[in-house]
């Protein structure tokens, strides 16, 4: 009850309509635009949220968070395609389905929904993604009341309608040639239309989600570490291989990679770091690694809503990075393998294998004269006999300020 004071009625028309474009494949960048999004109208107190959609398709996991994240809005959210010959097929046609209002532009193309493998995959589990994509649409059709029928065939027989057939056929809840159409049909035409622009971070992020870009950074990153680890030089190449693995972990997160893609994409990388380490050149191992990493780069098709297209700028990047880095780990490989088999000429290691006079017994500790200067020294473990005062012994190892000294000179690296 309201006292003392005249209660102010607030109409759809006072309040502002939000609006989202979205003119890209689904991936995981775009579940984080359109949950901005529902945060940002949410704030704002907009009467809807339309999202503007034009999209071939995309992934599996990021059209399941995008559905989850509009049935829990508390705004209203409209779902539009707008083109004029566009299309929102797919997981387009799936996010279309769970919106609150469904509004596709009368020439505009919707449908072509059923889970694919282009490689042929295995039919049990193509049968499995399927029936379950059909119950998931027909469920998503019902709740908002559509023909759940249509929605099915979607799925099951690939079926694609203009957006005047698919009023017709009842899937959608209206046409519309424009925006002011539609704010007309939601009863907001006098509404202030707000439209949500893209972030740095948001356009960096949907970058980086990019399937092919994902297999790159898992790919290079698990290269970084290992040659971290091999050369000692954590510095940089741990830090740059830790970051792209957590980067191509996030993706894994989002993207359904199947066991052989990722399976491929471990044993390519562990053949060119055997190319790199071992066998330092460009052989065997690392033209085997490089078809590993490629074979394992092309199994992201199996994604059910996505069949990533080599000749595209994210894939020719993909390759031609990979490419690269492999020769450049093969070329520092070569120096990085001189300078382990040199022998030093300077600092402690260059005393590796030098001749030394015992001063003072070994009792295992004492003193060693080595070029005119005294050193402590330890006799190395597991030598019963005692080095006595003037005896010639050899050093093989450093510790602190402590030379570890034998009887036998060690042997000279090759």
């Amino acid at each position: 009850m309201v006292t003392g004071v005249l209660a102010q009625v607030v109409t759809a028309e006072d309040q502002p309509v939000y609006q989202l474009e979205l003119n890209d494949d689904i991936k995981a960048g775009t579940v984080l635009d359109v949950q901005r999004a529902i945060n940002q109208a949410s704030e704002a107190d907009a009467s809807h949220l339309i999202i503007s959609l034009e999209t071939p398709g995309g992934l599996l996991q990021s059209t399941r968070s995008i559905v989850e994240a509009i049935t829990a809005s508390e705004v209203p959210v409209v779902v539009y395609v707008n083109q004029p010959g566009g299309w929102a097929y797919s997981a387009g046609t799936i996010i279309l389905l769970a919106a609150d209002e469904a509004i596709v532009h009368p020439n505009a193309s919707i449908g072509a929904a059923q889970p694919f493998s282009p490689d042929g995959g295995n039919e049990i589990q193509d049968e499995k993604v399927q029936e379950a994509t059909v119950s998931w649409v027909r469920g998503l059709a019902e709740e908002r009341g559509r023909n759940a029928d249509i929605a099915e065939q979607f799925v099951s027989e690939n079926l694609t309608l203009r957006g005047s057939e698919a009023l017709e056929a009842g899937v959608i809840d209206m046409t519309a040639t424009d925006i002011s159409e539609v704010l007309t049909y939601l009863d907001v035409s006098g509404a202030n239309l707000v439209t949500i622009e893209p972030t740095l971070t948001g356009q960096v992020l949907n970058t980086l989600s990019d399937p092919f870009l994902v297999s790159l950074f898992l790919s290079l990153g698990a290269l970084a570490l290992v040659f971290a680890v091999r050369s000692g030089e954590f510095e940089i190449s741990a830090a740059v291989g830790l970051v792209l693995l957590l980067i191509g972990l996030w993706g894994i997160g989002i993207i359904e990679f199947t066991f052989l893609g990722i399976g491929l994409l471990v044993i390519g990388a562990i053949l060119v770091a055997i190319e790199v380490f071992d066998q330092p050149g460009f052989g065997i191992f690392g033209i085997g690694g490089m078809v590993a990493i490629f074979a394992g780069v092309l199994t992201l098709s199996q994604e059910p809503f996505y069949s990533p297209n080599i000749i595209s700028l994210s894939g020719i990047i993909t390759l031609l990075t990979l490419l690269s880095a492999v020769v450049a780990f093969a070329f520092i490989s070569r120096a990085l393998v001189r300078t382990i088999k040199t022998t030093p000429v300077s600092g402690s290691e260059a005393m590796i294998g030098q001749e030394a006079v015992v001063t003072e017994k070994l009792t295992p500790r004492g003193r060693v004269n080595i070029n005119g200067k005294s050193w402590l020294a330890e006799q190395k473990k597991g030598v019963k006999s005692r080095a006595a005062k003037g005896v010639k012994v050899y050093i093989i190892g450093i510790k602190g300020n402590t030379v570890i000294v034998d009887n036998v000179k060690p042997r000279k690296r090759e």
